[in-house]
């Protein structure tokens, strides 16, 4: 089962914001990612100049968001949680800029109400940094959220909800210890603890961690019952969840491995390219599902003509150059490796 064990450990929670762009709106989504950029490498005067720049009319609550986060020391536990949320495919610079910033602004709260803001902010510094292979600083940061979870009342909503979160990062931890075990009984624990206080967001995060454990003892069509429950509970949202994109990969590699879902994986590709905080991640997927089809399949034909391009020679060149300006290296190299692959089905040979 290649596809599904190398990808669900490549994507496990990429924070990526699911939102289309007109053809108006595409410098000002690029002064944004600009300034996103500027302010995880800590350069805020900068970043407020681009952000300064943007149409008057796309100034919505997470532009206010950014903007404040240029300020830091003003900005809200809400706009730093927005900051997080926001973040696509970052660097190994990029993504160790990003976590000091936020560690330093980002204080316990002091006052008595709990602060979910807070907590959700914690769980997203703990993925970021355990994905990058931080792990003392990652469990550093988890431990500092339990001495605050600890001060309440565990049976208050928002409280249980951040308690979920971090049982998220345990969960992760034993995918990571191979203790198929303790996360399938974590994860089923999640879902019920999520469904109790009525969150979707948080049943989306259970039932797609428990499917990394379904996807690890090779439980194929499970692993497709689940990653299918999940786009149904995300698809029509107007706002999806941050696990939106890693699941359609879920999807997409459940179909592929399984064969015969052509048609459904060829849409999903549409979907993640469609939106271009994701559409980096697309470039591996598009050329697994290349070397993944028979050699007569008519897909072969779509796949080149999607990209313009006469054949698989093309084809390699072209990812190859959308691919390296936007991926980290390990990214990057999942991209190499499905071209690689494809290009040996084909009975070519590696230089």
């Amino acid at each position: 089962m290649r596809n599904l064990l190398v990808f669900f450990c490549c994507l496990s929670c990429p924070f990526l914001l699911f939102a289309q762009a007109n053809e108006e709106q595409i410098s000002d989504s690029k002064r944004f990612a600009q300034a996103l950029r500027l302010i995880n490498l800590q350069q805020l005067d900068s970043a407020r100049s681009v952000l300064q720049q943007m149409s008057p009319e796309v100034r919505d609550q997470d532009f206010h968001s950014i903007m404040a986060i240029t300020k830091p020391e003003s900005a809200s536990y809400s706009d730093f949680k927005t900051f997080l949320l926001l973040q696509g495919n970052l660097t190994a610079t990029e993504t160790t800029s990003m976590t000091e910033f936020v560690l330093q602004h980002v204080k316990t709260p002091v006052d008595e109400t709990f602060n979910y803001d807070y907590a959700v902010i914690g769980w997203m510094l703990t993925t970021t940094m355990r994905n990058v292979g931080d792990m003392d600083g990652a469990n550093h940061v988890f431990e500092e959220q339990l001495k605050y979870y600890e001060r309440f009342d565990p049976n208050e909503q928002n409280v249980v909800k951040a308690g979920i979160l971090m049982d998220f990062h345990r969960i992760v931890m034993a995918l990571i210890q191979r203790d198929a075990e303790k996360g399938m009984s974590l994860s089923q624990d999640c879902i019920e603890r999520s469904k109790a206080v009525n969150d979707t967001n948080l049943i989306i995060g259970s039932l797609y961690h428990q499917s990394d454990f379904l996807a690890a003892m090779r439980r194929l069509d499970d692993y497709i019952k689940i990653s299918e429950e999940i786009y149904e509970l995300d698809k029509d949202r107007p706002k999806k969840s941050t696990y939106f994109v890693s699941n359609l990969v879920h999807l997409i590699n459940g179909y592929s491995f399984k064969g015969g879902f052509e048609d459904k994986v060829w849409d999903l590709l549409q979907t993640i390219y469609s939106v271009r905080a994701s559409r980096s991640s697309s470039y591996s997927l598009f050329a697994q599902f290349y070397g993944d089809l028979p050699a007569e399949n008519h897909y072969k034909q779509k796949i080149l003509d999607f990209f313009n391009v006469d054949n698989l020679q093309e084809f390699e060149v072209e990812l190859k150059q959308l691919a390296k300006p936007v991926l980290d290296n390990n990214n990057y190299y999942h991209v190499l490796n499905e071209l690689s692959q494809a290009m040996a089905a084909e009975g070519f040979v590696d230089d």
